[in-house]
């Protein structure tokens, strides 16, 4: 039951490591950080309340319309619903001479599959 009920908790605890795993994508170049300041909040409540947007979803959504960015890079389809709003692609590689994605997380490093039931990560999971 315990098993259970922590599977559908949506705040998973990462590890040191997969916490690094993620940091170390906010170093690459081509990512640019963007400061979640009163305008995106506001447009991130009306993306969540209109098109029915989950809570980091409708930032991450916020953040590129208000940006005015040149596409927005999904993992999930949720993203279609504001396809209107601002391009929406699936990730793709952007350079030839190097493959980044290979090196990147993928979602499925944080599945419950690679997670134990006590939220620790399980290494033989991944891969």
């Amino acid at each position: 039951m315990w098993k259970r009920y922590q599977g559908g908790d949506p705040a998973q605890k990462l590890t040191n490591e997969q916490i690094a795993l993620i940091s170390s994508m906010f170093e690459w170049p081509f990512i640019k950080l963007i400061e979640l300041n009163e305008p995106i909040a506001f447009k991130a409540v009306e993306l969540a309340r209109d098109y029915g947007l989950r809570s980091a979803d409708s930032v991450h959504a916020a953040s590129a319309i208000m940006r005015k960015v040149d596409v927005l890079q999904r993992w999930d389809r949720d993203y279609n619903k504001i396809a209107g709003l601002v391009p929406v692609q699936d990730p793709q590689q952007i350079s030839p001479q190097r493959n980044m994605f290979a090196a990147a997380p993928r979602p499925e490093n944080f599945t419950e599959q690679s997670l134990n039931f006590e939220g620790s990560y399980d290494e033989k999971s991944e891969g």
